[in-house]
């Protein structure tokens, strides 16, 4: 199994790769519960900046896939404030455009795409 990590590295894991980081992966998503999600969803605007900069880019990424379950979207392709700062977060990790997310980019959706984060409303 070949995997592309988020700093752009391709590993590839054998079956017992596998088996032995299953675990260790695991535990370290029982980590980010919906507790903290919501924890800092309730915080300010700039805090919650400061709170996504302090995390891990893993710890980003499920963060980000865990805000898919609660994202709102305008117009089917417009996402929620919060949402925004957590996709500025990630564009800024990977040297994309920041600034401008309320309409993103096609190399901006393309990087949502390659995390496999939904960036539009299903319709």
């Amino acid at each position: 199994m070949k995997i592309t990590l988020l700093s752009g590295q391709i590993i590839e894991l054998t079956k017992e790769d596998i088996k032995f980081i299953k675990p260790k992966i695991d535990e370290a998503f029982e980590g980010l519960d919906d507790s903290e999600y919501f924890r800092i969803k309730k915080l300010k605007g700039s805090e919650v900046e400061i709170e996504l900069e302090k995390m891990s880019d893993g710890d980003l990424y499920h963060f980000a896939k865990t805000n898919e379950g609660f994202m709102t979207f305008v117009r089917s392709y417009m996402a929620d404030p919060f949402t925004i700062k957590i996709w500025k977060e990630l564009f800024k990790r990977h040297n994309l455009g920041f600034k401008q997310v309320r309409s993103i980019s096609n190399k901006q959706r393309n990087l949502l795409k390659e995390l496999g984060i939904k960036y539009r409303q299903e319709l």
